[in-house]
């Protein structure tokens, strides 16, 4: 077996981008009719167009535009979330950025497909090791990156995709929909949202008025409430108590009454978190906590609802329908 050092690969993968425009010029006229042809009939956000024409594929990413020269067969995933995307679109990553020790308790939906092509060395969450993503040599990298650094370094070995929403934790439709966007997979992408979206809204139906009743998710700690994404609980039908975003400022455990919607989710690590809460008379007096519609949220739950996926989705939805259907009597 031939070993290529790093070096070699970031130069190789360089010197692609340069000729890439190049290649653009020579191919535009021959794929001009083609593309104008296969995408005539296909609805926005779709394609029917072939891998043959539709590579070089250029995307706008948070980081400018990334073009993609050929149909990618090496897919690095930086996270389990875009390793259940990429499985969920039918395409199998060589490598996934996540801690194979905890794939069982953190990852459950996944933890058959990724946990023997995982490893921390290439999560993005924490520092990456770029001479071991290198000696992968992927050739194309998919994650949530937030970091310039990250990106240009990770950019200089293949092209690198991400959403184009500068938020912290874009939504699921808009991350799936990129990660098809790349692999040419926008209407199994589609299909995919569809299909979540009449699952839970089935189940969302069973609430009387589920459209005028809310929720808040959030994580406790000892300086009390911190905000998460629980977007994907709008699929039921309900509205978000306050601005649905990790951006908020951590609500302290004295103003817990803020939290005061019909449906709480609440992410504990340990216990003892949920002991402590039910001692404060204050938490007792919350709506959801009177009429016992709170779920005290393990690491895995909390992993799939701020940031879900098709078969997170899934695992998710049977673990919470006990629930909402409680919500409805």
């Amino acid at each position: 077996m031939i070993h290529t050092s790093a070096d070699a690969l970031r130069s190789s993968y360089l010197l692609r981008r340069l000729l890439a425009p190049l290649l653009s010029l020579v191919l535009i006229g021959g794929l001009a009719t083609a593309c104008s042809s296969d995408d005539s009939d296909s609805k926005p956000g779709e394609t029917s167009t072939s891998d043959d024409s539709y590579y070089p594929h250029t995307m706008t990413t948070k980081f400018g535009d990334v073009t993609i020269e050929k149909k990618p067969e090496r897919i690095l995933a930086l996270s389990g979330t875009v390793a259940d995307r990429l499985i969920s679109l039918g395409v199998e990553p060589i490598a996934v950025g996540s801690d194979p020790t905890t794939i069982e308790s953190n990852l459950p939906w996944l933890a058959d497909d990724i946990t023997s092509i995982s490893d921390n060395a290439y999560n993005i969450y924490g520092e990456p090791d770029y001479e071991a993503i290198a000696n992968l040599n992927p050739d194309l990298i998919v994650g949530l990156i937030t970091k310039d650094d990250q990106y240009d370094r990770l950019s200089s070995l293949a092209p690198v995709i991400t959403p184009a929403s500068k938020d912290t934790n874009p939504g699921w439709e808009d991350q799936l929909k990129t990660t098809a966007e790349a692999i040419n997979a926008q209407n199994k992408a589609n299909s995919l949202i569809d299909d979540a979206k009449t699952k839970w809204g089935k189940i969302g139906e069973s609430v009387p008025n589920v459209n005028n009743k809310t929720y808040n998710f959030v994580a406790y700690s000892k300086n009390g409430y911190s905000y998460g994404n629980g977007s994907v609980l709008q699929l039921l039908g309900l509205k978000p108590n306050q601005e649905d975003t990790m951006g908020l400022d951590t609500l302290s455990k004295e103003n817990v009454g803020e939290l005061d919607a019909d449906f709480l989710v609440i992410w504990t690590q340990e216990q003892s978190q949920i002991d402590e809460m039910k001692k404060d008379s204050r938490f007792n007096s919350l709506p959801a906590v009177r009429s016992g519609n709170v779920v005290f949220a393990d690491t895995a739950m909390a992993n799939a609802i701020n940031s879900p996926a098709p078969m997170a989705l899934d695992w998710l939805l049977d673990k919470l329908t006990p629930s909402i259907e409680a919500l409805g009597r």
